[in-house]
C-alpha cells in the first residue's frame, strides 16, 4: 500500500466531491429564488455565478483537505471512492435538473 498520507488523497477528495455537488445544486436553487443572496453575491465577485463558483471551488478543497486528513480503511480506495462520486455527479445534476419542481 501506498503511503497513508497521499494515498488518503483519494477517498478524502472523493467524499469532498459528493458533498460539493450536493450543496452545489441547493445554492442553485437558494441562489437563483432569493434575489437578496443574489444581489449579495454579485456585490462580492461581480456576478453571482462568479461567487458562486469561487464558493464551491474553495469548499472543496478545504473540505477535501480536511476528509484526506481521516484514517481510511482500504475499502476506500478505488471502486468504493468511485461509487462516491458518480453519486455525488448524479445527485448534483439531479438537484439542478428537477430544481423547476421545487
Amino acid at each position: 500500500m501506498e503511503n497513508k498520507s497521499s494515498s488518503s488523497l483519494v477517498p478524502g477528495f472523493g467524499l469532498s466531491f459528493l458533498v460539493v455537488s450536493i450543496l452545489n445544486g441547493i445554492l442553485m436553487i437558494v441562489k437563483e429564488s432569493n434575489e437578496g443572496l443574489r444581489k449579495w453575491m454579485a456585490g462580492l465577485l461581480g456576478h453571482h455565478w462568479i461567487t458562486h463558483g469561487v464558493f464551491v471551488i474553495i469548499l472543496f478543497f478545504v473540505l477535501g483537505w480536511l476528509l484526506s486528513r481521516v484514517d481510511y480503511d482500504e475499502k476506500w480506495y478505488g471502486a468504493k471512492t468511485a461509487v462516491i462520486v458518480l453519486v455525488g455527479a448524479v445527485l448534483g445534476s439531479g438537484i439542478i435538473v428537477f430544481s423547476p419542481l421545487f
